[in-house]
């Protein structure tokens, strides 16, 4: 897996296992004529892999807060955002370029209201009648290998459906700035502790983040602590889970044993054993 600089793997379960099966390339909008989208994407990735006939990978991802808009071998299609682990198979060769929207950026291109999309997976058409052409001249510039040329029409689509006025500038800028300090701060853990940083009431906060992500803030924080511990987890830090609990507000070590598995799937105790292994 290849990643580029200031893009960790936050979100990647057992990334080392995928590294030896796909590659990932992830490029951020930049540049004075990307400004516009710079507020609504973080960035654009591509997924290739090419396996063995008869072998396959399936990758779990813990998804971001945010949606995405998927093109390639596996269709096109929007992914809403997740409140589970999301398993993906990949099997024979592929190719997929995508775009990575910042949270509530989906809303400012597709004013769809987000909380319809939760745990969705949306064909392009359905949401963008008009997409037929746009598909068909991404997958020819895939089927010859140009990401460059099919990035550069993800771009121009996304440019053509942008609205941006004031009010939604503002209040985005708001949500990524809280949501940054989020992502800094893992003694941050309870939604009055982050509507106080970003000078709002609680309630005030829930309608921002109800209205520009579709979750409540609180399934926003709970995700961003339990991606927290799997990173810490699978950099083999020789952390204790006890501390960990503490560090990150949790009543008990069980508590936090207990939302990791609902989550992941499997306790931290097993998810830090597959980490260890395919370090060896």
């Amino acid at each position: 897996m290849q990643v580029t600089p200031d893009h960790n793997t936050l979100g990647i379960l057992h990334p080392e296992q995928g590294l030896r099966r796909f590659s990932l390339e992830r490029t951020p909008p930049t540049g004075p004529e990307e400004a516009s989208l710079a507020l609504v994407v973080d960035w654009f990735w591509c997924v290739r892999w090419n396996l063995p006939d008869g072998e396959v990978h399936a990758q779990q991802v813990l998804p971001h807060p945010s949606v995405n808009l998927a093109l390639g071998t596996t269709g096109a299609e929007i992914a809403g955002i997740g409140t589970r682990v999301d398993t993906r198979t990949l099997r024979g060769r592929g190719v997929v370029v995508a775009a990575k929207f910042t949270p509530g950026g989906f809303t400012a291109v597709c004013p769809v209201p987000p909380a319809t999309l939760v745990d969705q997976l949306v064909p392009l058409t359905t949401l963008f009648p008009d997409a037929g052409s746009f598909i068909d001249i991404v997958n020819d510039f895939l089927e010859v290998d140009d990401v460059d040329g099919a990035r550069t029409q993800l771009k121009a689509f996304l440019e053509a459906h942008l609205v941006l006025d004031d009010k939604r500038q503002a209040d985005l800028r708001r949500l990524h700035e809280g949501l940054r300090v989020l992502h800094q701060e893992e003694t941050l853990t309870r939604v009055d502790q982050l509507a106080a940083r970003m000078g709002l009431s609680v309630r005030s906060l829930q309608r921002l983040f109800l209205h520009l992500v579709g979750v409540p803030a609180k399934t926003i924080l709970q995700r961003a602590r339990l991606q927290d511990v799997a990173e810490h987890l699978q950099r083999g830090e020789s952390v204790g889970l006890a501390q960990l609990a503490a560090q990150l507000d949790y009543a008990d070590q069980s508590h936090l044993q207990r939302d990791f598995l609902r989550c992941f799937g499997e306790s931290p105790a097993a998810y830090r054993r597959r980490c260890e292994a395919t370090r060896l």
